[in-house]
């Protein structure tokens, strides 16, 4: 999580000289209603975790549709092979804070197990994964988790996630670059698995900064951006919500900051109070990010 330190010296051609640099393959930066800066806004890259905020706007979508009466609906109502499991009193509140409980898919550095960043059924290898602690009683970020939340919203949806977010989402917001990764049985994993360009990342922000309203049509109600973007999703982290992390403002309100990223260099960032979104993109390559304060950067270049 970022907590921000600002330090008003970075002009916007500074920054973009400076972010452009540092291995940046697509950046997008909207304020006020305009772009304010770009580097080849059309290039797609695979996203990583940022993938992840997609389950919560799917979330908040079905809810907006009627679909879904609660973020408190259990595992075990969705899919009834875990209504007798421990598992199945798990909730999609728990799943999408991180702090359902089920052990995830890492060894001992943290890293993502390859069993399951290469399998060829995304649920039938979640389904290994036992719980191992008190539902709601700790933060653990969770790739497992993410995956159980979206196989039980595609019951809720009727079809498989992904397919679900191109009709319900991306075709009314103009997404046009979107790819998927899935597995055998046409499956997105959510904890990754997204592949789209900079300037449309930048819209989903947008949609979030607009609380949940793009060109006049509610998509997602304006109550599901505040839980999810800027309400804790549990007592286990004040700055995590649903899916995504926050930075809480002194006052009451919006967030002074909402983000997601994801392996390598990949951002994205909203301000709501400066009416901004920043996105940053970079193809995770196994080496380090050489612009690790991009946050930082855009705050200083920006937020004046």
């Amino acid at each position: 999580m970022i907590t921000l330190l600002l330090v008003l010296t970075l002009g916007p051609e500074v920054f973009l000289k400076e972010v452009s640099a540092k291995g940046t393959e697509s950046l997008v930066v909207w304020k006020d209603g305009q772009v304010v800066a770009s580097h080849q806004p059309g290039k797609t890259v695979y996203v990583q975790s940022v993938t992840k905020v997609f389950v919560s706007l799917a979330a908040g979508r079905l809810m907006a549709q009627g679909k879904l009466d609660s973020i408190d609906r259990k595992l075990g109502d969705s899919l009834p092979e875990l209504r007798e499991d421990p598992r199945g009193g798990v909730t999609l509140r728990h799943l999408l804070s991180h702090s359902s409980g089920i052990a995830d898919a890492r060894d001992e550095k943290g890293r993502t197990l390859p069993s399951l960043n290469q399998a060829k059924d995304y649920y039938a290898e979640a389904m290994k994964y036992k719980l191992v602690g008190t539902p709601g009683a700790e933060y653990r970020y969770n790739n497992i988790g993410i995956v159980y939340a979206s196989l039980a919203l595609e019951k809720v949806a009727g079809e498989p996630l992904h397919e679900y977010l191109n009709r319900e989402l991306f075709v009314p917001l103009g997404i046009r670059s979107a790819r998927w990764r899935v597995d055998s049985k046409g499956r997105c994993p959510f904890f990754m698995g997204l592949t789209i360009s900079g300037e449309d990342l930048a819209r989903v922000g947008l949609l979030v900064l607009q609380e949940g309203v793009w060109e006049g049509k509610r998509l997602v109600s304006a109550d599901w951006i505040a839980q999810s973007t800027g309400t804790p999703g549990s007592t286990a982290n004040s700055r995590v919500g649903l899916s995504w992390f926050f930075q809480p403002a002194a006052q009451p309100g919006r967030p002074v900051m909402v983000q997601h990223s994801g392996d390598g260099g990949n951002w994205l960032t909203i301000f709501p109070r400066h009416h901004l979104v920043a996105v940053r993109l970079r193809t995770h390559n196994g080496k380090p990010d050489p612009l690790e304060n991009f946050v930082n950067l855009v705050a200083e270049a920006f937020l004046k």
